[in-house]
């Protein structure tokens, strides 16, 4: 590796609070988050991805409604990811209750399941571009306008490591 001194975990937050304290203390050197809105006044910010969320099912169906979720085996990842916070807030917002939920702890296995035994499921849509491509997976149609994501790398300037910086420049190809 060319930059044997920067620390990265790759891990699930439940919130992004607990990554930028981390950053804060240099227990980690970057994290990427994606969320709707990404606050923070103390570290610095680079955009990476704006991300659109698709709704998704293993069936062609010709017409759906918010309200036809009801009706349906609704398929989520694990509490904290921002996907499904974007779905739980329109289930609240709009007084849905699924037949059925289920969670699941990572897309990749979220999306086997729905291929294999159907379901919806609210992804970001670079997620499963293949599978839409291949029709293994379809749209789900429906007539709302879902909340943008946004994946940014968080880091802490005041780092000693100047390997971090090269790290950023190196693997995202991005200048500070």
């Amino acid at each position: 590796m060319d930059n044997p001194h920067v620390n990265i975990t790759f891990k699930t937050a439940h919130s992004d609070f607990y990554l930028k304290e981390e950053l804060s203390n240099f227990e980690t050197d970057l994290s990427l988050i994606t969320d709707e809105y990404i606050i923070n006044n103390t570290l610095d910010n680079i955009a990476i991805s704006v991300d659109n969320l698709v709704l998704v099912s293993n069936k062609q169906i010709s017409s759906f409604h918010l309200n036809d979720l009801e009706n349906y085996t609704l398929l989520v990842t694990e509490k904290g990811c921002s996907y499904r916070e974007q779905m739980e807030k329109i289930l609240f917002k709009n007084n849905i209750t699924p037949m059925q939920k289920l969670e699941f702890i990572g897309i990749e296995s979220l999306k086997l399941h729905i291929k294999k035994f159907g379901g919806i499921a609210l992804l970001p849509e670079f997620v499963v571009t293949q599978e839409l491509k291949n029709n293994e997976l379809f749209l789900v149609p429906l007539d709302y306008q879902f909340t943008t994501l946004k994946t940014n790398l968080l880091y802490n300037s005041s780092t000693k490591k100047n390997s971090v910086f090269s790290f950023i420049e190196d693997v995202f190809s991005l200048e500070r």
